[in-house]
Parts: C-alpha cells; sequence; structure tokens
C-alpha cells in the first residue's frame, strides 16, 4: 500500500487497542535511504510534549491513522532523530533540480511505501498550473536544500521514459 506524506502530517498516533496516543507532528527521513525513518510525535493536549516513533515500530497507516503496538513505542530521546533530520533535511518544501542544476520546482508532497516507509514518487510543483510526479529511480540525492534528479527528467520524451521504466515487465 502507498500513502502521501502529506496524510500523514497530523494523523492520529493510536494503539491497538484504539487508544490515541498523540499525534504526528514531523516526518523524519533518511536522504541516504530516501526513505521515511521515524514520525516525531506530539502528546498532551494542552503543552505537547514530543517524542520519537521509528517506522519500524509502526503496525500500520491507514484511515485510522497510524497504529503501533502501545505507547511504550514513543522514545523522549530526540538526539538522534535530530541529528538525522538535520543531515537529510525536511524534504517536502525543498528545491527540486538536475544533476546539470536546473531548477524543476519545489517537492510539495511524496508517495511513500507505507510498510517499508521508502519513497516512491517525488511530487513537484513549478507554479500552481505546473505539477510533476517523478518516479524514485530518477533520484540523485537529496540533501536539506535540495533533491537532486538524473538530468533525462528534463527531455521531452521524460513522461514516455518513467511510464516504461515504472512499469513492471
Amino acid at each position: 500500500m502507498v500513502i502521501e506524506a502529506s496524510s500523514i502530517m497530523g494523523a492520529p498516533v493510536v494503539d491497538v487497542t484504539g487508544r490515541k496516543v498523540g499525534s504526528v507532528d514531523t516526518c523524519v527521513y533518511r536522504s541516504d535511504e530516501a526513505r521515511l525513518f521515524a514520525l516525531q510525535v506530539a502528546r498532551g493536549a494542552v503543552v505537547s510534549k514530543f517524542g520519537g516513533l521509528l517506522i519500524d515500530s509502526v503496525l500500520s497507516v491507514g484511515a485510522k491513522g497510524v497504529v503501533i503496538d502501545s505507547a511504550e513505542e514513543i522514545t523522549n530521546d530526540l538526539k538522534n532523530l535530530d541529528k538525522i533530520a538535520k543531515e537529510s533535511g525536511p524534504v517536502v518544501g525543498v528545491n527540486a533540480v538536475t544533476e546539470s542544476g536546473k531548477q524543476l520546482g519545489k517537492v510539495f508532497d511524496l508517495l511513500l511505501d507505507a510498510d517499508t516507509g521508502f519513497i516512491v514518487r517525488f511530487y513537484l510543483r513549478r507554479h500552481i498550473l505546473n505539477e510533476r510526479i517523478i518516479p524514485r529511480q530518477f533520484l540523485v540525492s537529496i540533501t536539506p536544500r535540495q533533491v537532486v534528479f538524473r538530468d533525462v527528467v528534463d527531455t521531452p520524451v521524460f513522461d514516455q521514459l518513467a511510464q516504461t521504466e515504472a512499469t513492471p515487465a
């Protein structure tokens, strides 16, 4: 199953009994793996306390929100998550460019594999009438300030090429 990153933001985090233990505040990505690594979870109604939830601890992501075994899955130690978030950057909201430096727009959303957290597609927007979807296989690198794609994504035949490479044989 795949899910858009934007649909995770603000989603409730519930345990297997259905009890709400928090809500998703921030997504933390690993740039070296191009995947969702963890979620920063806000707990508390009036004054939020934040905790970290590794994506490997998530049982499912769906209509009910993010389901975990129990609230104990959420750690209070955010040092490692903060380090990874700083190294990788937010991914959503950063500039997208080709290897040769041509601007493609900004990443406005991601399509994620709900089981593994891997980024499947990048949704880019140059302006309101110019949106594109670029598959993962054209990714070169993710830095805190930009996402770099192969130069071929800026050629007139890219849409045909992307469709051919994305279709399983």
